[in-house]
C-alpha cells in the first residue's frame, strides 16, 4: 500500500515512524557536522531571499520547541485547538542575540532529545488523539512526527547548500 500525502506539506514521506523517530534523533549530530568551524559570514549568508543558515538554525529551535508543546497538548488533552504561526515573523522577530551556530545547536540538542524521549516513552495509542487546526483540520501526532522529520531533511539539506564543507 502507497504511502499517503502528508496532509501538512503534500509530500510522500516514504519513511517508518521508527525511521522517522531515528531522524529526529540524528538531526542534533548532523547539524554539528554540517556546521563545525563554519565562519560567521558563511553562517549569515542568505541565498536570495531565502534563509541563512543562522536563520534555519534558528527555525529548527522554534520549531522544535513549538512541536514539543503542541505534541504534548495533543497527547494530553480532548480535541485541542492548534493555533497557527507564521514562520517568518517568528523567524524575524527571535534572533537569539548573537549565539554562533555551536551555541545554536547546543541549544536544539536538549530540546530534541528530551522531545525524542517522551515520544518514545508515551503510551503510542497518543499518538492517535485528534486536535484540531483551523487549516489542516484533524491532526494526529502521527502524522505529525513523519512530517518533522521531512522537515528536518528538508532544512539540513538547505544548510548544505548555503555553507562550504569544511
Amino acid at each position: 500500500m502507497a504511502a499517503a500525502a502528508c496532509v501538512f506539506c503534500k509530500k510522500t514521506h516514504d519513511y517508518t515512524w521508527e525511521d522517522a523517530v531515528q531522524i529526529l534523533r540524528k538531526t542534533p549530530d548532523t547539524l554539528r557536522e554540517l556546521l563545525d568551524g563554519v565562519s560567521g559570514e558563511a553562517f549569515n549568508q542568505r541565498k536570495g531571499k531565502e534563509w541563512s543558515a543562522r536563520q534555519l538554525m534558528i527555525h529548527f529551535i522554534d520549531t522544535e520547541i513549538l512541536m514539543g508543546y503542541r505534541w504534548r497538548l495533543m497527547m494530553a488533552e480532548q480535541e485541542p485547538a492548534i493555533t497557527p504561526v507564521d514562520q517568518d515573523l517568528w523567524n524575524n522577530t527571535f534572533q537569539y542575540g548573537d549565539l554562533d551556530a555551536t551555541q545554536l545547536i547546543r541549544a536544539f540538542t536538549p530540546i530534541r532529545r528530551v522531545n525524542v524521549e517522551m515520544l518514545e516513552t508515551v503510551d503510542p495509542a497518543l499518538f492517535d488523539k485528534k486536535a484540531k487546526h483551523p487549516e489542516f483540520g484533524a491532526i494526529t501526532v502521527r502524522m505529525y512526527v513523519p512530517h518533522i522529520a521531512g522537515h528536518d531533511l528538508n532544512h539540513l539539506q538547505q544548510i548544505r547548500e548555503r555553507v562550504p564543507a569544511v
